[in-house]
């Protein structure tokens, strides 16, 4: 056999395409060429319209092999350049799964995908459909994610699929509120089968409760249609159930529930448009006094606020005559956003009322319901403010 190290890369790729090369001679031959590392990658891209699966082939197994990072960016920028839509449809295709795959940190490539993805008027389906496979290689940030989204609104079913599958990848790094409305549009306006079925169970990934109602609006006269939701509940109750999500009587229960694990005894919730004056919740405690354990009657007010409606000092002066009316010895104000400074100030002269805010009810929730409820961390960073 030829001394490899002496011939042409032009000539290893020809004797790779010779009929019937042993798998012995096989590796001999890729190993001559991958050897020859930034050198062979830039002379590679010249030959991916000739044999695309063999080169793409070369190609990944030589990026393995380069370390230095200076060269690695030289052949990224040569790879990005081909996959312009100046460039023959085999070499964009191999050149978008090769920065996919080895330079996944390259999200700006990634956008530029997309960009392909959503040009209907100038890129086959064929190519679009590729691209977008190839997007989902690279890092799952906000940016791609929300470029993702917008192609839901796409005319082509099979691309609308295609970002369905993908989705999921993104789901630590989009606000739901982007996705949900989206998903809900599909369950409801005619999509195809498979797609509906697929943005039903992708609603318990991105939805809440809410989302579980809303589909259940809708006819469901299919088998599938009901597994559908059965992945979509089974999503819900995985995850953590957002407080603010809860209607404000489901929030009392909540605490309720919460005040029973903390130990609270004879808790009890209020019936609303009685003289109850404002308490959500009663309960009964035992506490150390001089002439010994004593049990006391606390009253709780819930403010399921959202982060930016902070608790005002009204609502403390409040419970300062709740306590009167209820003949009880201590109060509490549990909110999930956090308390106005005047409120703050108020507090101060009245100590046996003890203000819970966003941040301290997500520390209770996590210890006596471990992990079930999340407040939000937009609630939680209103209560860091105060």
């Amino acid at each position: 056999m030829q001394d490899l190290s002496t011939a042409t890369l032009s000539e290893l790729v020809l004797k790779l395409q010779r009929p019937g090369v042993d798998m012995f001679e096989q590796q001999l031959l890729r190993g001559a060429i991958t050897q020859r590392g930034v050198d062979a990658a830039r002379e590679l891209l010249n030959f991916i319209a000739q044999d695309a699966p063999l080169v793409e082939g070369l190609l990944r197994d030589t990026l393995k092999g380069i370390r230095d990072e200076p060269a690695r960016e030289r052949i990224r920028n040569e790879l990005e350049r081909r996959i312009e839509p100046n460039h023959e449809p085999p070499v964009r295709r191999v050149c978008m799964r090769l920065l996919g795959t080895h330079f996944p940190q390259a999200t700006h490539v990634g956008a530029r995908l997309l960009d392909f993805a959503a040009s209907s008027a100038t890129e086959t389906r064929d190519m679009r459909m590729d691209a977008l496979k190839a997007t989902v290689k690279f890092l799952a940030t906000a940016t791609l994610g929300s470029r993702m989204v917008r192609l839901l609104d796409d005319a082509d079913p099979s691309i609308v699929a295609e970002v369905l599958n993908a989705l999921p990848a993104y789901q630590p790094v989009l606000e739901p509120r982007d996705v949900v409305g989206k998903l809900h549009a599909l369950v409801s306006l005619g999509s195809t089968s498979e797609i509906k079925y697929t943005a039903i169970e992708l609603l318990g990934r991105f939805g809440d409760i809410d989302a579980f109602e809303r589909v259940c609006l809708q006819p469901l006269h299919h088998e599938r249609e009901r597994l559908a939701v059965q992945i979509m509940v089974g999503h819900l109750l995985s995850k953590p159930r957002n407080v603010l999500a809860l209607a404000p009587k489901t929030f009392e229960l909540l605490v309720k529930q919460l005040l029973e694990k903390m130990g609270y005894e004879g808790v009890e919730e209020q019936n609303k448009g009685s003289c109850d004056g404002g308490v959500d919740v009663t309960a009964w405690t035992t506490e150390v006094r001089v002439n010994g354990p004593q049990r006391v009657k606390v009253v709780v007010q819930c403010k399921r606020y959202s982060p930016s409606n902070l608790v005002g000092a009204d609502v403390v002066r409040k419970m300062v005559d709740s306590l009167r009316a209820q003949g009880a010895a201590r109060g509490v104000i549990i909110t999930t956003s956090a308390f106005q400074p005047a409120a703050l100030e108020f507090h101060r002269d009245h100590q046996y009322i003890e203000l819970i805010n966003g941040q301290q009810l997500q520390t209770q929730l996590d210890t006596y319901f471990e992990g079930t409820f999340r407040v939000g961390e937009l609630a939680i960073k209103a209560s860091r403010s105060t």
